[in-house]
């Protein structure tokens, strides 16, 4: 398995479509060493600016979908 290190340097946008949520990034993407047993394969670094407008963004896209769904499913 292929590992990374991502570094989050921009955020672009998001939108969702057939209840998956697509983020445009820009970020740099470089090989990350084997991890050992117990480490994580992959890292993403974000400020916690980044962070928090992610979380805003989220939590918007999933307003959107709760509103497609039947009153039924909620």
């Amino acid at each position: 398995m292929k590992t990374y290190e991502v570094e989050l340097q921009r955020i672009k946008g998001m939108r969702q479509a057939g209840g998956v949520i697509y983020l445009q990034v820009d970020a740099l993407v470089q090989p990350k060493a084997t991890a050992s047993e117990g480490e994580p394969s992959s890292l993403l670094c974000m400020s916690e600016e980044q962070a928090r407008v992610i979380a805003a963004l989220i939590k918007n896209q999933l307003l959107e979908l709760d509103k497609k769904k039947a009153k039924s499913r909620r």
